[in-house]
């Protein structure tokens, strides 16, 4: 196994890291892990090499295409699709069903003047927008909002791009509304589900969500496991709980889930001196 030409490292928060920029897929790493890494730019490592050193980074390295060989820009489309001349077919895409949610964070990418006021698509519009996704070529698709729960349809909504295709479905929630009987309709056919944290302990402030939810996230992830789902986190890192990077993947590690950070950054206002 040798990177292909899409693929870089970095070290955000002295995290190491590689990356590839051709999906967006990142890939946190132990130290032993970058080792490993860094003979894999400029040399062949066999697959059983990797495998010694974690299983688990060889699963990642093979879902997000780190060393597949680079697409022909003469490639039209996926196995389905209908691409445009001598564009890449797409690999992963986001989707957001809803602009609805319950909370109201700090930095959040999707609060928007619409939160909360404007309706969800209907599931058959959200259908064909997942077979159009899977006829480009999509094959990691990451269904979010809002809050992805807030949709009674969920689990038909994430059936319908296994169907369609879609080799991995992840869902991705604030972790506050996971109803059991949503987990059920969506154990058969979602990958993993990832729930976003704002604080390390039930005494650890919530500076982005300022109201402590940690035992609930706690419980949810623990439902999601119970329901035979992989369960992931995804704290986010901002000047106020930059150390805590270690407490998070030990944190991970005591749920029995998987973990990568989001990074908020922000002009120096008012707002975000607080954070």
């Amino acid at each position: 196994m040798k990177f292909n030409g899409s693929v870089v490292e970095h070290r955000p928060f002295g995290i190491p890291m590689i990356g590839n920029v051709s999906n967006g897929y990142a890939i946190g790493l132990t130290e032993e892990g970058h080792r490993l890494c860094r003979r894999m730019f400029a040399e062949e490592v066999p697959e059983a090499a990797v495998a010694a050193v974690s299983e688990e980074l060889l699963a990642h390295l093979k879902r997000g295409g780190f060393c597949d060989e680079p697409v022909p820009e003469s490639v039209h489309s996926g196995a389905r699709g209908t691409a445009c001349e001598g564009a890449l077919p797409l690999q992963s895409a986001y989707l957001h069903v809803t602009h609805r949610c319950n909370l109201h964070c700090i930095g959040c990418y999707s609060h928007v003047e619409s939160r909360n006021a404007r309706a969800d698509l209907p599931l058959g519009e959200v259908k064909l927008l997942i077979d159009r996704l899977a006829a480009a070529g999509v094959q990691r698709l990451i269904v979010s909002g809002g809050e992805p729960f807030l949709r009674a349809d969920l689990p038909a909504v994430v059936e319908h791009a296994k169907t369609a295709g879609i080799a991995f479905v992840d869902v991705l929630t604030n972790g506050t509304v996971v109803g059991d009987e949503a987990l059920r309709g969506l154990a058969p056919f979602v990958d993993r589900i990832a729930v976003s944290f704002d604080g390390v302990a039930p005494d650890a402030d919530a500076r982005i969500r300022r109201a402590p939810l940690f035992d609930q996230l706690v419980d949810t992830v623990r439902r999601i496991r119970e329901a035979g789902i992989a369960a992931h986190i995804i704290p986010t890192l901002h000047g106020g709980n930059a150390g805590d990077v270690e407490a998070y993947c030990a944190l991970a590690e005591s749920l029995g889930a998987t973990v990568n950070f989001s990074l908020l950054s922000a002009p120096p206002t008012e707002e975000a001196r607080e954070v």
